[in-house]
């Protein structure tokens, strides 16, 4: 049985959502294939805890997956599209689909593999910081 999508709150940010938008549905499971030619499922390749996963973005995120640490020490980032050696796998028209649809945005995905936000990379900091303002965790807190 499919997931239900989650309604607007805190932790999830419809700000310019569209009808397309990611934001408040599951992470589709989705095979990515690696350099290797490895096949990895997206979900582990995200782990168990808060994920970024950058569709098909040519500039560096480093940045943003520091200040996203903040909230979670060990949050993940996984880069999927053609320019980054993580592709989806071939023939999925679904998940071809969804990249395509999302390609340029960075996605922040909740434990729970609900996305919080779908931004492109331009205004993927402010988001994160609204959203680390709307979990209202104290920075000493998210130290513990």
């Amino acid at each position: 049985m499919p997931k239900p999508d989650v309604g607007a709150g805190p932790v999830v940010d419809y700000a310019g959502a569209t009808t397309e938008s990611p934001v408040g549905r599951p992470v589709p499971r989705l095979t990515i294939i690696g350099q290797d030619e490895s096949r990895l499922s997206l979900d582990d390749a995200m782990g168990p805890d808060f994920a970024l996963i950058a569709v098909d973005v040519k500039s560096e995120i480093d940045t943003v997956t520091d200040r996203i640490r903040e909230l979670d020490p060990v949050t993940r980032c996984v880069r999927i599209g053609l320019h980054h050696g993580a592709d989806y796998t071939p023939g999925d028209d679904e998940a071809h689909r969804w990249c395509q649809l999302h390609r340029g945005k960075i996605l922040l995905v909740r434990p729970d593999r609900y996305i919080a936000i779908s931004v492109p990379h331009a205004g993927i900091v402010a988001s994160i910081d609204k959203f680390l303002a709307a979990t209202s965790l104290p920075k000493d807190e998210m130290d513990t």
